[in-house]
């Protein structure tokens, strides 16, 4: 079920009548078995209890512009998983930027008419935090998009290759100004936006 609500609230509210849980059932809320990641230097532990990236989309005539902000140790270790790169570590740097930018093209489609489009790190970013796991990092794509196009589909799987809770929301300016908000869960991955 794919949740959505106008203006830029957090909480989901059901498309349905029926009620869906934040957490998965049994309220898991582990990430998944550090057995089946390659072998290495061991995977931090994760201190923080909300697996969410937060992300707002804002069409132009012809730019898609989606900027993603995600707690930094859940992204570091979803790449290092993606990559098998154990070594791997966030840094301000056009190497890092690559490497973030490939695995966020890998984990959100973006599609106009069929089309799949490949976003473009423009601008990255770290927003500090009182406490270390608290620390978020932020990564502004661009998607080129020919004419005007009235909707376009995101497919958000970003951190689900790491963690069973992971909830990624979207936030979508349309170019009338209209705002929109969608929520992304492992049994809802993908929706149709309207830009319009």
């Amino acid at each position: 079920m794919l949740w959505a609500c106008a203006g830029a609230c957090l909480l989901p509210a059901a498309a349905s009548g029926a009620s869906h849980p934040v957490g998965m059932p049994g309220g898991k809320t582990n990430m998944v078995g550090t057995s089946e990641l390659p072998r290495g230097p061991r995977i931090p532990t994760l201190p923080h209890n909300i697996r969410m990236s937060l992300a707002t989309l804002e069409a132009a005539a012809e730019t898609v512009t989606i900027e993603i902000r995600f707690f930094w140790d859940d992204l570091q270790v979803a790449v290092m998983e993606r990559t098998s790169d154990m070594q791997f570590e966030l840094a301000e740097s056009p190497e890092v930027d690559r490497v973030v930018e490939a695995y966020i093209n890998d984990t959100v489609t973006v599609e106009v008419d069929g089309s799949r489009l490949t976003g473009t790190v423009s601008a990255r970013g770290v927003q500090d935090a009182a406490r270390q796991d608290e620390v978020m990092w932020w990564y502004r794509l661009e998607y080129p998009v020919s004419g005007s196009p009235d909707r376009i589909y995101v497919k958000n799987r970003l951190l689900f290759n790491m963690f069973e809770d992971q909830r990624n929301i979207l936030h979508v300016t349309t170019r009338s100004g209209r705002e929109r908000a969608y929520y992304f869960s492992w049994d809802e991955e993908d929706v149709h936006v309207p830009l319009r």
